[in-house]
């Protein structure tokens, strides 16, 4: 017995009722049915797919938006639904390639556009968002999302005036949305007014009490004016909401390593090193804690690591030599401490310790011409 077209159309609306409530495997099973029913309807491939993602399928979302598209490949819809399960997935080049074909169908589709400009600032690629953000905003000027992208791309240009004018403008149209008010407290912050930063994040909170970036955010502030221990608290729920998250785990270990906690701050950048055995944050601040706990030897482990990732910042290079001055490595110290002076000649801190090294080898006019620069500088 053959269904109607009624019949195939309350199947499909029952696996949306069955998503919209929560039941996501319902759903799927719904798709599943509705696709049995009829497999050349292009709809029911982006709803399963929509489905899939939501379940964290994402090739199995995938797939059936390639299945819609070979269906309805002029769909723009069909097309920046695969772009976001792209995105999803970190494949941000085919993001970008299916926004595009979206784009070209469509080409006054904010919501592409928005989506492809959010996914062109995760890549870094700054300037090509913002075209992409102002053309949804010369489409819709109280585009919400696109203004907090572009508030974020001209803040990280260090367009500081124009991002504000942009969360102004998202404050004023988003209903008391958190990430406007998170975001406008980003501008203060950068700009060193720690006061209205506090108040920002504060009413970020208030509408959303577990707002990841507004906690971050605000520990940040305290922590840049010496509040170390409220700092610790936004930083101590943040990671209830990330537990696993490496960046806040390396704020963290550093916050309880100005405390003096060195041994709670190995545990944290510890943790965070086993999540991304490449943070160089946190290598570097669990280097600084192991010789805190008078551990040079693992310190300079964790040193000549940060070297191998980044050797042309002057602080690594003053560390991994101050990890070897403390081992005797005399000779290598010095060598250290010359290329982090090579980097930056006004780095006081590895001038004196070079000083240091020079006086511990016997080499006292060398120590004493590096003493005299440090002081004058």
């Amino acid at each position: 017995m053959s269904l109607s077209l009624n019949d195939f159309e309350a199947v499909v609306q029952r696996a949306i009722a069955h998503r919209d409530g929560g039941d996501l495997k319902a759903a799927v099973a719904g798709f599943d049915a509705a696709v049995a029913i009829r497999d050349s309807d292009p709809a029911v491939f982006v709803q399963r797919g929509i489905t899939y993602g939501q379940l964290g399928q994402f090739d199995a979302a995938i797939v059936d938006f390639d299945r819609a598209i070979a269906l309805a490949p002029d769909d723009p819809w069909v097309w920046s639904n695969r772009a976001i399960a792209c995105g999803l997935m970190g494949q941000f080049d085919a993001a970008i390639d299916s926004f595009g074909k979206a784009v070209a169908l469509d080409p006054d589709n904010t919501q592409a556009l928005a989506s492809r400009g959010e996914t062109l600032r995760e890549m870094g690629r700054f300037e090509e968002a913002l075209g992409d953000l102002n053309r949804v905003l010369a489409l819709d000027a109280d585009y919400f999302g696109a203004l907090i992208s572009r508030g974020h791309v001209l803040m990280l240009l260090g367009h500081f005036d124009a991002a504000a004018g942009d969360f102004d403008r998202a404050i004023a149209v988003g209903n008391g949305h958190p990430d406007a008010f998170a975001g406008r407290a980003e501008v203060y912050r950068r700009a060193d007014e720690a006061g209205a930063a506090m108040e920002m994040f504060g009413e970020a909170l208030k509408a959303m009490p577990d707002h990841l970036g507004a906690l971050i955010g605000r520990g940040e502030v305290l922590r840049e004016i010496g509040q170390l221990e409220d700092a610790l608290l936004d930083f101590d729920r943040a990671l209830v909401i990330a537990p696993d998250d490496p960046d806040l785990l390396a704020a963290r270990g550093d916050m309880l390593r100005q405390l003096g906690r060195s041994a709670e701050a190995i545990r944290d950048f510890t943790r965070a090193l086993e999540n991304f055995p490449d943070h160089l944050w946190a290598l570097m601040g669990r280097g600084v804690a192991l010789r805190m706990e008078n551990d040079p030897e693992a310190s300079l482990a964790d040193f000549e690591r940060a070297v191998m990732l980044e050797d042309g910042d002057a602080w690594v290079w003053a560390n991994r030599g101050e990890s070897r001055r403390m081992l005797g490595q005399f000779e290598a110290a010095v060598s250290d401490f010359t290329r982090a002076l090579d980097i930056d000649p006004e780095n006081g801190w590895a001038r004196e310790l070079r000083a240091e090294t020079f006086r511990q080898m016997g080499r006292f006019a060398e120590a004493v011409e590096d003493m005299n620069r440090a002081r004058a500088q």
